[in-house]
């Protein structure tokens, strides 16, 4: 059941940050049925792209989203006898998601482990300090 004033959550980023099969998948259509006869594949199908941009929106770093996509649909697979269907289907994966991306975060704290280090090259512009002191000695 979602909060009064809060809004159901919608695509968390665009759509061009995910893996290829994503698309193939976003691809399929799959009827919507009852809260009763949900089944685990067709949830896969449908919302794999949605629990993978929240993800990346929520900060989980893109070397680890493979990982908690993954958390996400084994806690869904888990917890999907119990959904009750008192709220939206993407209401609830929202709510995993949450805590999933939550969890990693907490969890590479506790490690100590930060983002990796990026193989990009430091600007190459000089400093101010070094155009100050260009300039010092052109004038």
């Amino acid at each position: 059941m979602t909060r009064p004033g809060a809004q159901e959550p919608t695509d968390c980023a665009p759509a061009g940050d995910q893996p290829a099969d994503v698309t193939r998948l976003a691809a399929i259509q799959v009827p919507a049925k009852p809260a009763q006869s949900l089944e685990f594949k067709a949830i896969y199908a449908q919302h794999f792209g949605f629990v993978w941009r929240c993800l990346r929106a929520l900060g989980v770093a893109a070397h680890q989203l493979d990982d908690a996509a993954q958390e996400v649909f084994i806690a869904v697979h888990h917890s999907l006898p119990g959904f009750r269907g008192e709220a939206a289907l993407r209401t609830w994966l929202y709510g995993i998601v949450r805590n999933v991306a939550f969890k990693q975060r907490r969890s590479l704290a506790r490690k100590g482990r930060g983002e990796p280090l990026s193989d990009e090259q430091p600007a190459s512009e000089a400093a101010p300090d070094e155009r100050a002191q260009d300039a010092q000695a052109a004038e």
